[in-house]
């Protein structure tokens, strides 16, 4: 599997507030620690070609998320079946919370992970941006990747169903909150 690559640069970096500095003071925290900002500006194919970027780059979370719906019971729970599920998801996120631990344990890279973590305990250390963050970049001018011959299969294939297991990216252009959103409002997303 091939992927393309996009090179950038650090295009400023910000000092902190006085304010979060004496915060961080109180805490024993004398790191100035600076807000990085960063531009993309060049994407390269796998086949070589290279096309240039403008874009307004964000840090991303680097997780998945996933909506639920909670599910809906139908009978009423007593104050002891409620205690008892209570329970049963403490339980549950403190197992998870073990298995996160055990992972980072034995994924490669745990001693810069524990010397980093190390660092971080001391007063004063170097500030960084660790490999494999995630960042999303916004595109400010259109990206002209050029033309393409379609094929009698690639056009009998548009329309067609997604094969089973397919992923689809989607951005959402209604805000979701959980004050205001009720089940069944309608939602809507553009497919990225």
């Amino acid at each position: 599997m091939s992927f393309s690559r996009t090179t950038g640069q650090v295009t400023k970096i910000g000092e902190i507030s006085g304010g979060k500095r004496a915060l961080a003071a109180l805490d024993a925290d004398f790191t100035r620690e600076r807000k990085v900002v960063l531009s993309f500006n060049d994407l390269a194919l796998p086949d070589g070609r290279h096309f240039q970027l403008q874009t307004s780059v964000t840090p991303g979370s680097g997780q998945v998320m996933r909506f639920v719906a909670a599910a809906e019971s139908k009978e009423k729970k007593g104050v002891k079946d409620a205690a008892s599920e209570k329970t049963k998801q403490a339980k549950k996120q403190v197992k998870q919370e073990w298995d996160n631990a055990m992972k980072q344990l034995k994924t490669p890279g745990r001693v810069h992970r524990l010397k980093r973590y190390v660092e971080a305990q001391l007063p004063v250390y170097s500030q960084y941006i660790p490999v494999g963050a995630v960042y999303f970049a916004e595109l400010n001018a259109p990206l002209d990747l050029g033309t393409e011959v379609m094929t009698p299969q690639m056009v009998s294939s548009i329309g067609g169903p997604l094969p089973p297991g397919s992923v689809v990216h989607a951005r959402l252009t209604t805000p979701l909150t959980s004050a205001t959103s009720q089940k069944g409002e309608a939602v809507e997303a553009v497919v990225s």
